[in-house]
């Protein structure tokens, strides 16, 4: 995810790929991170909802908006390989996963990513042989202007994985544009809304995103995301919330 008015930093760790940016008219400082099976959803139950809703369907598209390093678009195609087997789980991929900032996209194509062991572990958890998906690299991989945890190490994506995603570099706004309304979609856009600028840039993008949105589509976001308004604005507009921080469009 790329922000204006970014700022190189040194800043204190707390995670993988923890970054620094400075927002908004005060230049507020402001911290990212990223990470596989990030707890703030539970993507067991997330893919099983989506078998559910699109079982029916012979394709569905799959956008991973503000992707970052490919964390969360790695972790939906392995719980969705892991939990749905063969019952079609090919219509789901590949995962488009988009992101405005250059440098991290080039990264991503790359097809490698930096891990902790407390993120391998969480993959563990939850019955997963991360080793399927993840080998150690030769090298360690050093992305500018990230500040990254002592206990992260860099993987290579095997090839079952990396041919499940593609990575796009482009905003929010022109991932949306891409969309076809007619299709049957899941959009992640997650832990990125607030950063987007003031309220009405939140509900423009919001606004846009729901007009490429129809009935039975599912939306994802992201604790960070579950500002008052933003809240409003979904179930407005026909969103339920069927799971934390999953919606479906009901009409």
């Amino acid at each position: 995810m790329r922000i204006s008015n970014f700022s190189n930093f040194n800043a204190v760790s707390f995670g993988t790929n923890t970054r620094r940016y400075k927002v908004g008219p005060e230049n507020d400082v402001v911290y990212t991170q990223t990470k596989i099976n990030r707890e703030d959803i539970d993507f067991k139950n997330l893919v099983g909802l989506i078998f559910g809703s699109f079982k029916d369907k012979d394709k569905v598209s799959v956008y991973d908006m503000a992707c970052s390093d490919g964390s969360e678009a790695y972790t939906l195609a392995i719980f969705l390989k892991e939990f749905l087997k063969d019952k079609k789980v090919a219509k789901f991929f590949p995962i488009i996963a988009s992101d405005s900032d250059g440098i991290i996209i080039t990264c991503a194509k790359r097809n490698k990513i930096n891990i902790t062991e407390d993120e391998l572990k969480e993959l563990e958890k939850a019955g997963i042989d991360y080793k399927k998906y993840f080998l150690p690299a030769k090298e360690k991989m050093y992305i500018p202007n990230d500040k990254i945890s002592n206990d992260t190490e860099t993987y290579m994506c095997c090839d079952e994985l990396k041919k499940n995603i593609r990575f796009e570099n482009c905003t929010i706004l022109q991932q949306i544009e891409k969309m076809e309304k007619d299709e049957p979609k899941v959009v992640l856009c997650r832990n990125v809304l607030p950063y987007l600028g003031n309220r009405s840039d939140v509900l423009y993008n919001l606004l846009r995103l729901n007009n490429k949105m129809k009935q039975d589509d599912i939306l994802v976001i992201g604790d960070f995301d579950r500002d008052f308004y933003i809240i409003d604005f979904l179930k407005k507009r026909d969103f339920k919330e069927i799971q934390n921080n999953v919606f479906v469009k009901t009409k």
